[in-house]
């Protein structure tokens, strides 16, 4: 585990990450079947923080507490975090209230995935940068989903998941204009 903290020893055989700002922050790195996954811890109040991984992908999250991001060869395709979620520059979405799981299918970076999976912590709103096309409702052991709807016009890029939402996994099919 590494906090950030400039003045630690530092062997010069591991690879430093970097996390700014870094103070009261401690990243631990783990390997897993999908790839790297970093866990990301604060004991402050809640913050943005910006993660350089190995993989060299720029990941910017809301820290409140914990916030996690998986790094796949394909670029980063899973994050648990809450605010904005900036990946290479790019602004992926921003969750106004508590945390989201989001996952990409098919293993893609999730700035290029038609489809991304998304869990809420809690009612929230959450804004992408990309136009939904669609939203399909998810239940556990069941191959079809419950409900298929598409955004209103002026929603395009929101979703207000309120508390019967909540509970379940949505699938968001994004416009890529294509």
């Amino acid at each position: 585990m590494h906090s950030g903290n400039a003045s630690e020893v530092w062997s010069p055989y591991l690879k430093r990450l970097q996390v700014t700002p870094g103070d009261g922050v401690n990243l631990l790195v783990r390997r897993t079947l999908g790839g790297t996954l970093y866990s990301l811890a604060g004991s402050g109040p809640p913050t943005s923080v910006t993660l350089r991984t190995e993989g060299g992908n720029v990941v910017t999250v809301g820290l409140n507490k914990f916030a996690m991001v998986q790094e796949s060869p394909a670029g980063i395709n899973w994050v648990q975090a809450n605010g904005q979620i900036v990946i290479n520059g790019s602004r992926f979405c921003n969750i106004d209230h508590g945390r989201a799981i989001l996952a990409s299918d098919h293993g893609l970076d999730l700035l290029h995935a038609r489809f991304v999976r998304l869990l809420a912590s809690e009612p929230t709103l959450i804004k992408f940068e990309q136009p939904i096309a669609s939203i399909s409702v998810q239940e556990e052991n069941r191959a079809e989903p419950l409900v298929t709807f598409s955004p209103d016009q002026a929603e395009k890029r929101g979703l207000k998941i309120d508390g019967e939402l909540v509970r379940y996994v949505l699938q968001i099919r994004r416009d890529f204009g294509r």
